[in-house]
């Protein structure tokens, strides 16, 4: 699983999303701050066909 590039440890944030994907986060950087690498909506349809991975 890829990770967000971070600088020093602190939390880590799991994003679970649509068509079975994760997105990860390690670092200082929460949720909602600036440098945040993420943006998801806190609920997420799934869509009616997900993308061949």
């Amino acid at each position: 699983m890829p990770v967000a590039r971070y600088e020093r440890l602190g939390v880590v944030n799991v994003h679970f999303l649509p068509c079975n994907q994760v997105a990860v986060t390690a670092g200082l950087m929460m949720p909602g701050t600036p440098k945040y690498p993420y943006y998801f909506p806190q609920k997420m349809q799934e869509p009616a066909t997900c993308p061949e991975s």
